[in-house]
């Protein structure tokens, strides 16, 4: 399973981290684990977190230099009193196949985030929704669980869309008012691709009690994207 969480969920407006948010998250992920489910998680966040920690800076690199490896320490802290492991995978402008993040996932959980210090921003590595997928087919993953700061995808009339295909886009407006770099359009798009190659893809609210248990159970929660 591949779990991508956005800036406005992991952390707040003044780039503090969500505390109850992330160890939800790690607690879910734990459980999963320990039933033989491989997680990597592909965190947002870092820059805006950056902005509670370094004062005035307005450059983004510098803000992620110090934000990516606090964030890091909130991770390992959240998944410390389950006892597993917590790694970090920067991927930069290229994003290479032979990364080993399958052999990281039988050791423990994987933080996967763009390297902002590096990356330029136009590149995929810079929007942690198209990171997502490259992890996804990078481990052979057979869910993608997109967790944002709403319950899922909402029509024109501000419903709640089940079930998403194809078709039913031109039903949809898409908006991006939060602190991140993708927006609803990028994590729709990059789940249908998942459906592509083979993967059930969910869009569903990070803090929704038990989100990545409900999704591993197959039930249903947020919008699923689905073929035509």
């Amino acid at each position: 399973m591949v779990v991508k969480i956005g800036t406005s969920s992991i952390t707040e407006s003044d780039g503090a981290v969500n505390i109850a948010v992330m160890q939800s998250i790690a607690n879910q992920v734990s459980t999963l684990i320990k039933h033989g489910v491989e997680v990597a998680i592909v965190s947002s966040g870092a820059v805006n977190h950056g902005r509670c920690l370094v004062k005035h800076a307005a450059n983004k690199k510098t803000l992620s230099i110090f934000g990516q490896s606090s964030m890091m320490g909130y991770w390992i802290s959240a998944f410390k009193k389950h006892k597993i492991l917590v790694g970090q995978v920067l991927v930069s402008d290229t994003l290479q196949p032979n990364i080993p993040i399958p052999d990281a996932l039988s050791h423990g959980v994987a933080i996967v985030n763009g390297n902002d210090v590096v990356i330029n921003e136009n590149s995929e590595a810079a929007n942690n929704d198209r990171v997502a997928m490259f992890v996804l087919k990078t481990i052979c993953a057979d869910t993608l669980v997109s967790l944002t700061d709403v319950d899922g995808v909402y029509d024109n009339q501000k419903q709640i869309i089940e079930k998403l295909s194809l078709a039913g886009l031109n039903k949809i407006e898409f908006k991006n008012t939060g602190t991140g770099t993708g927006g609803m359009k990028t994590k729709v798009l990059s789940g249908f691709e998942a459906l592509e190659f083979g993967a059930r893809s969910i869009i569903a609210k990070a803090d929704k009690k038990n989100v990545l248990l409900k999704v591993a159970k197959g039930l249903s929660i947020g919008t699923e994207l689905v073929n035509n």
